[in-house]
């Protein structure tokens, strides 16, 4: 009797955590096209350009609108179930900034901001926060 009711407790937790997967899943989804819809670099498909990052579970890529009014760097982690590090090149000189000034890069998935400088910059990505798309600002 124990082990039915041991059981089927297991059987309620594992329902319990697919359901919140895929609630969790549908909102992120959700909220990844409420960025996408907003953003005119993201709505185009020729302006890719994948960029330079010193660790091979992380990806990063750059899309920015034709005038360069808005660019947009997204980074994802390949690896769900570790945390992951990386220096990642953003081409600064394709961007009309100096190595010398700071630019902003807001992430829109919880809107923080932070300030970087140069071609090299570290970012941080874990199954917490598995991915970050910034927009990048100059100040």
């Amino acid at each position: 009797m124990r082990y039915i009711l041991i059981t089927q407790i297991a059987i309620l937790r594992s329902s319990f955590l697919i359901s919140l997967s895929i609630k969790w899943l549908h909102f992120a989804l959700e909220f990844a096209n409420r960025i996408r819809n907003n953003s005119r670099a993201l709505q185009e498909y020729k302006n890719l350009e994948f960029i330079k990052v010193d660790n091979p579970n992380i990806i990063a890529y750059l899309k920015r609108t034709e005038d360069a009014s808005e660019i947009i760097v997204a980074t994802v982690n390949l690896n769900p179930f570790t945390t992951e590090e990386a220096n990642i090149e953003i081409p600064i000189w394709k961007l009309d900034i100096d190595e010398d000034h700071e630019y902003a890069m807001r992430d829109l998935l919880n809107d923080d901001v932070y300030k970087w400088k140069g071609t090299n910059n570290y970012i941080k990505l874990s199954h917490e926060n598995p991915a970050h798309i910034f927009s990048l600002r100059r100040i």
